[in-house]
């Protein structure tokens, strides 16, 4: 059922600060120098205990985006002075030990400065942390947010705009999804961070055991799709015991469709920018489409049920012929159905070629930190993101990276050569983001109950619509986007 996912050690010039007349501060340091690579880190086997409570820091008065891109930029001269900072992110137990060791490395190439990581579990929980940070004005001084967070986080003014020489690396090395993925309203604030995308999943011996190829999979055309997940589905005594495909219920996943057919949630263009007057279109014809799509394979054709697992966890108990997921469900598949005999193809497409979704992290500064650490902040995160830095990366963890000089290394793929080569073939492509706007998470949330009553048979396509569209209007006439 629905649940409620290096060699010689060099010395590093620190940041200095310029004062100019009024005591102007600069807003940005110089490109880092590539700080000495380590011996990959041991990756814990268990999430550590860790949950650090807030730190406090002494928040600065508010640069503005003008003042941000005009400033001069930092003179780069050994100091003395030490610089601490507080760093956040999200736990997870096979990254913290690596992300310390990246950590400790930059303290090393940098003498003075030092960075304090705290490790927060839960993703709605760690949101509301920072955001009481903020409040209270104890808020780091940078760390990794969420993706959907941006327009909101951006709204409340309390992320640092990129320094120019960060904009220009963006669009040098990144791809246009990439950059886009941090960017709002035309203002770049940050980097992305272990991205994701989503692929169609395929049991290769559930559609041996049909009769049907895996190496053809039904995803060239919504009607092949529903023809195909029937054949694939196994009833008992009137039951769905193995189903053809099962659905993720969040609108996230649910996008994944409307794009690929042409249309769209909330009137976002294919950058996910909402425009000035929202236009709620989850019932306009394209998007109608995919609702019914959704509704027949589950209630119509009996091809699947919401009486199962959720889609994920039928298929690694192979129950599943397909599923839509991200690269990070390679990770699950290994551990808990390491014989599973599967292939990963592009997502079924209603249009000529198919279109992806990018999700995943994102680093960033905060607006309220000192000008001295933000410089080191911008600094620090520049490094961490050059191309050896993301390869080591990607050699401990089977995320994705959309810098441009990463995508077609082998050692981008070297976790899983035969798979994640499949995410890989789609990236340089993807501009699709998730909706900018300030209520998406709300959305994703009012509409996931709503989803799951139409696949149960609860509600049929006009009343889940019209529920969906009513939710959208009311939330979307609360906010400025």
């Amino acid at each position: 059922m629905f649940p409620s996912s290096r060699t010689t050690r060099r010395q590093v010039l620190m940041i200095g600060v310029l004062s100019t007349f009024g005591g102007l501060l600069a807003a940005c340091s110089s490109s880092p120098a590539s700080a000495p690579s380590a011996q990959p880190a041991s990756q814990p086997t268990s999430a550590p205990a860790t949950s650090a409570a807030p730190p406090t820091t002494t928040a600065a008065q508010p640069t503005t985006v003008a003042q941000a891109t005009a400033a001069p930029q930092a003179q780069v001269a050994s100091t003395g002075r030490s610089v601490k900072l507080i760093f956040w992110r999200y736990t997870a137990a096979l990254q913290d030990s690596v992300i310390a060791d990246f950590i400790k490395r930059y303290g090393e190439a940098h003498p003075g400065v030092s960075i304090d990581q705290a490790n927060f579990p839960g993703l709605d929980t760690y949101r509301q942390k920072v955001l009481a940070a903020v409040a209270a004005k104890s808020a780091p001084d940078f760390l990794y947010s969420d993706g959907p967070w941006l327009p909101e986080f951006a709204s409340r003014n309390i992320l640092d705009p990129a320094p120019p020489e960060i904009v220009d690396d963006l669009k040098a090395h990144w791809t246009k999804g990439g950059a886009n993925y941090v960017t709002y309203k035309g203002v770049t604030y940050g980097y992305p961070w272990e991205t994701s995308i989503h692929q169609l999943y395929v049991n290769n011996d559930l559609f041996t055991a049909a009769g049907l190829d895996p190496t053809k999979p039904p995803n060239n055309s919504f009607q092949e799709f529903r023809t195909g997940a029937k054949k694939l589905a196994k009833l008992t005594n009137g039951t769905v015991t193995k189903a053809g495909w099962i659905a993720n219920p969040r609108l996230f996943y649910f996008g994944n469709w409307v794009y690929n057919n042409g249309g769209s949630l909330i009137g976002e263009d294919e950058n996910g920018n909402v425009p000035d007057q929202p236009h709620v279109t989850l019932g306009d014809p394209k998007t109608l489409e995919c609702w019914q799509l959704w509704y027949d394979i589950y209630n119509t054709d009996k091809s699947s049920s919401g009486k199962l697992p959720t889609g994920t966890d039928a298929f690694v108990q192979g129950n599943c012929a397909m599923v839509v997921s991200g690269n990070f469900f390679i990770d699950t598949l290994r551990t808990n159905a390491p014989k599973l005999n599967y292939s990963i193809t592009h997502l079924v497409t209603n249009i000529s070629n198919p279109v992806g979704q990018l999700g995943g992290w994102t680093s960033v500064v905060m607006r309220g930190s000192s000008v001295d650490k933000k410089a080191v902040a911008w600094d620090y995160l520049k490094w961490i993101n050059t191309k050896d830095n993301q390869l080591e990366s990607l050699t401990k963890f089977n995320w994705l990276s959309t810098r441009t000089d990463v995508i077609n290394d082998p050692k981008a793929v070297i976790l899983a050569p035969d798979k994640l080569p499949k995410f890989y073939e789609v990236m340089p492509n993807i501009s699709h983001v998730r909706p900018r706007t300030t209520v998406y998470q709300q959305l994703e949330s009012d509409l996931q109950p709503i989803f799951q009553q139409m696949l149960l048979g609860q509600t049929n396509v006009k009343q889940a619509v019209d529920a969906a569209v009513k939710k959208a209007n009311d939330l979307l006439s609360q906010t400025n986007q």
